[in-house]
């Protein structure tokens, strides 16, 4: 009874959740070691000392990503379910 109730929040924080973690490179410098390179941390550090149309694609291709998943629980989920309580 009450997962029922709380999907659309549970479903908004994820997605929240899911786009703010590409843009938290300060974050994962921090918690990155020395044998693990998250994503953001390898865009800010080719940014650092190269430039190239690389970085773009790489951010198009984010998008796309998070744009796909966005649309296959708006599917699943339903976007009147996700948008009922606003």
């Amino acid at each position: 009874m009450t997962l029922p109730l709380i999907r659309s929040g549970v479903v908004s924080g994820f997605l929240l959740a899911f786009i703010l973690s590409f843009t938290d490179s300060v974050i994962s410098l921090f918690l990155s070691g020395q044998n693990t390179t998250t994503l953001p941390v390898e865009i800010f550090t080719f940014l650092q000392y190269e430039s190239s149309p690389l970085i773009a694609a790489t951010a198009t291709i984010q998008i796309l990503l998070v744009l796909v998943l966005v649309l296959i629980i708006g599917r699943l989920v339903g976007f009147k379910a996700v948008t009922a309580d606003v």
